[in-house]
């Protein structure tokens, strides 16, 4: 028979023996000074979990409040009892509560270890308060859900700011996009950024048709050099506003003229670029050139028109006059007449008239009178003037307008046709006295005058007329005389 393991019965030694009953008495110190710890612990623990600057609870996993802090208070407007009385579901929005849902369904079923989101809860008073939940799950030692540990903290003002902010980028957006202005960003390069929707719609290119390109493709090949010299201008001086007038071509090939109006900002790496407010300003430029056509056809009827046609300010003194004008009167240099007065032009006994004249015009109406001026060389002239009044664009009086017709020969064939009326009438008035009743001798003919004198009838016709004589012989007094 194999041997017997013998158990020793003697007794342990005395150290043995001390060391267990120091433990034996030891035991219960031991105990109260874990008690005591975890006291302690408890106690930081409250106090950290009630002072935390964020909002903090204890949930169970069907949703119960089972410890909140005092900032969770104050977030959702309820008092703890308030709270501890309800659930997190009742508090939280409709629109999050399926996602809020979801994920603590996948922490209870442990895919998930923790979850974060943002949520909205309505404060007590009603109107919604925007969270960050973050959510972790503690368990007990078989791994059984026992409560959720949850911290809340206030975003409400930073979503506020972030709607704001998104409300004003789409302002931004919406003014960018529907603004009645082509708007580019350009580097300086000269390459495109952005272009807005008017933008393409004006020039007929989708938006990748000019992004990333160059915008000098888009402008006239006769301005591409000046329009390259002119964004590299405005990269040279940043702080300024430049603004230039060229010519760009639609994807059709129509042109339009363009005003360009040009800022250097900053995109958010730091990087210049070039801010262009670009706005069609064809149809102002054809007007332009339609007045330019029209004003070089006025020009002409100016140059061309034989009267003298001058421009008076308000006070009457001379502005313009024209070439016609320059050379009827014989002005070779019009700086020797601008800004003399009007009137001053005119002879003393026509002055009255020219200041009539004026004065008619001021009141709206036409101001006319024929008055003498000579040449700045002396030669005289009549002239038949009308004056009337120029307005300004708002209708204002801006300037007087006198139109000058040389009636020089005119008015001396008048004079002379009156000199030869007189001459005529008196004329007449010889022939009428010749016309009365004439005493004749009845035997030698001769005339007896007023004063009883006897002419010859030929001298005295003569006298009295402008008539001569002539003489010759009839055919009857041929017969007569020479009758065979």
């Amino acid at each position: 028979m194999g041997k017997k393991k013998q158990t020793s019965d003697k007794p342990k030694s005395k150290t043995h023996r001390v060391k267990a009953k120091a433990s034996l008495r030891s035991g219960p110190a031991e105990l109260k000074k874990v008690a005591a710890a975890i006291g302690v612990s408890q106690q930081l623990f409250r106090g950290a979990f009630d002072n935390a600057a964020i909002g903090m609870a204890l949930v169970a996993p069907d949703g119960r409040w089972l410890q909140v802090n005092r900032a969770l208070c104050e977030i959702v407007g309820y008092t703890e009892q308030e709270l501890l009385a309800t659930t997190f579901q009742a508090i939280t929005h409709k629109d999050d509560l399926e996602a809020d849902l979801n994920f603590v369904h996948q922490v209870l079923a442990d895919e998930i270890q923790t979850y974060k989101m943002e949520k909205r809860y309505f404060h007590k008073l009603g109107h919604i308060v925007w969270i960050l939940l973050s959510v972790s799950l503690v368990r007990d030692p078989q791994k059984k859900p026992v409560f959720f540990i949850a911290q809340i903290q206030d975003i409400t003002a930073r979503k506020q700011a972030e709607a704001a902010l998104r409300e004003s980028e789409e302002r931004f957006r919406s003014l960018y996009d529907d603004n009645p202005s082509m708007f580019f960003t350009v580097d300086a390069d000269g390459l495109v950024h952005s272009i807005n929707r008017f933008g393409t719609a004006q020039l007929g290119y989708r938006v990748d048709e000019l992004v990333g390109h160059s915008v000098l493709t888009v402008f006239h090949e006769e301005d591409r050099q000046k329009a390259r010299a002119c964004l590299h201008a405005a990269f040279q001086a940043p702080a300024q506003v430049h603004q230039w007038e060229l010519r760009k071509v639609r994807k059709d090939g129509c042109v339009l003229w363009v005003r360009e109006d040009v800022r250097i900002i900053q995109d958010s790496a730091g990087k210049p670029l070039a801010l262009v407010v670009c706005k069609d300003i064809t149809a102002r430029k054809q007007a332009e050139e339609a007045l330019q056509v029209s004003e070089a056809f006025m020009s002409r009827i100016l140059e061309s028109s034989p009267d003298c046609i001058k421009v008076l300010d308000l006070d009457g003194r001379l502005l313009f006059m024209n070439k016609g004008g320059l050379d009827i009167m014989e002005i070779y240099d019009i700086a020797s007449v601008l800004n003399s007065q009007w009137v001053e032009f005119w002879k003393s006994e026509d002055k009255p008239g020219a200041s009539a004249a004026l004065e008619a015009a001021r009141a709206g109406g036409v101001g006319k009178f024929i008055g003498f001026c000579p040449t700045a060389t002396g030669k005289p002239k009549w002239w038949d003037v009308c004056v009337t009044l120029l307005l300004d664009a708002r209708g204002a009086p801006e300037k007087f307008l006198s139109i000058s017709r040389d009636i020089t020969e005119r008015k001396w064939a008048a004079e002379e046709r009156e000199r030869l009326i007189l001459q005529l009438q008196e004329a007449m008035s010889q022939i009428k006295v010749l016309q009365g009743i004439l005493n004749i001798c009845a035997w030698c003919k001769k005339i007896r005058d007023e004063d009883d004198h006897w002419h010859p009838i030929e001298n005295y016709i003569r006298e009295r007329s402008q008539a001569n004589f002539s003489h010759g012989i009839c055919p009857e007094c041929l017969d007569k005389q020479y009758k065979l």
